[in-house]
C-alpha cells in the first residue's frame, strides 16, 4: 500500500464534512500524522475512524487488488495495531481516489510524549523495543512478509488509559500488490 505499489501519492486537500462511501464523514487532518490522513466519523457504526488517502489517479482502480494488499494486515492479530476496516473509493476533482479506513487509536504519539515529558525511562524504552520487535518478527513470518515502511515517533500512539502502544499509519505498508490499475 505504498507509492511504489503503482499508486501515486496525491496532495488533494479534502474538505471537512465530505462523506465517503455513504458512511465516513471527514473531519480535520490527523494531528501530527501523515499528510493524507483524516479523522472521520463512521455514521453507520457511530465511532471514530481514520481515513487515509492512498492514491489518486485518472483511471479506474481494481479495488479487489488493493483489498488483497490489505488482507495480510487483517491476519495480524495484535492489540498494538489499528484494524483496517475497509478500502473505499470516490471520484474527486476528476480523479479516482482510493482510501484505507482504519480504527482510530486514541492517545498521544511518542514525539508529543517526549516533547511534553522528556526522555522515557530505560525500562520503558526496553519494553517498547520488545513490543516492536515482536510485532516486526510477526510481520516477517507472514506470507508475503510485510514491511511497515514508516516506523517513527509520530506513528507510535500511547493509549492514555492503559499505556499500551499502537503502531499506526498503515498506508505505507508494502505487500504483494504492485499494480492496482484495471487497465493492465
Amino acid at each position: 500500500l505504498s507509492a511504489d505499489a503503482g499508486v501515486p501519492r496525491p496532495t488533494i486537500p479534502l474538505p471537512p464534512g465530505l462523506e465517503l462511501a455513504g458512511r465516513y464523514r471527514l473531519g480535520a487532518p490527523v494531528r501530527g500524522g501523515p499528510g493524507n490522513s483524516y479523522m472521520a466519523h463512521d455514521v453507520v457504526r457511530d465511532l471514530p475512524v481514520v481515513v487515509k488517502l492512498l492514491g489518486a489517479m485518472p483511471f479506474v482502480v481494481d479495488l479487489d487488488r488493493v483489498e488483497q494488499a490489505v488482507v495480510p494486515l487483517r491476519a495480524v492479530d495484535a492489540a498494538c495495531l489499528p484494524r483496517p476496516l475497509e478500502i473505499c473509493h470516490a471520484r474527486l476533482q476528476d480523479l479516482h481516489c482510493v482510501f484505507l479506513v482504519q480504527e482510530h487509536c486514541e492517545g498521544e504519539n511518542l514525539e508529543e510524549r517526549l516533547l511534553r515529558a522528556g526522555p522515557l525511562p530505560p525500562g520503558e524504552v526496553r519494553a517498547l523495543a520488545r513490543r516492536l520487535l515482536e510485532l516486526l518478527r510477526g510481520f516477517s513470518e507472514l506470507e508475503p512478509p510485510l514491511v511497515h515502511g514508516d516506523i517513527n515517533p509520530r506513528n507510535l500512539i500511547f493509549d492514555p488509559e492503559t499505556g499500551a502502544v499502537s503502531l499506526v499509519d498503515w498506508g505505507t505498508v508494502k505487500a504483494a500488490a504492485r499494480d492496482w490499475s484495471s487497465d493492465s
